[in-house]
């Protein structure tokens, strides 16, 4: 039994930063592809710096430190419940 509590600890322990990892590639690649798309459109730098490596970095960090920290990969469909939208029903 101690054996298995261990196995599940290392497997917590170690698994945690797979996603983290992934989440924290996909959302800096993506980084890269706006701040190349605003310089192809002719944004000035200064605008590129302020917005993508400014704003979205920021909302980047954030969102990978909040599923970190809270084990949530989904932070905003997690927003997205608590907005009580009105859903259709059948009445």
């Amino acid at each position: 039994m101690f054996l298995i509590l261990l196995g599940v600890f290392w497997l917590t322990i170690t698994g945690a930063n797979y996603p983290s990892e992934l989440l924290s590639t996909g959302l800096f690649w993506v980084e890269d592809r706006i701040s190349e798309l605003f310089l192809a459109i002719g944004m000035p730098v200064l605008v590129n710096d302020l917005l993508v490596h400014g704003v979205y970095r920021v909302l980047a960090w954030g969102n990978i430190g909040y599923a970190a920290s809270n084990g949530n990969l989904f932070p905003v469909v997690y927003a997205a419940g608590r907005l009580r939208l009105p859903s259709k029903s059948c009445v």
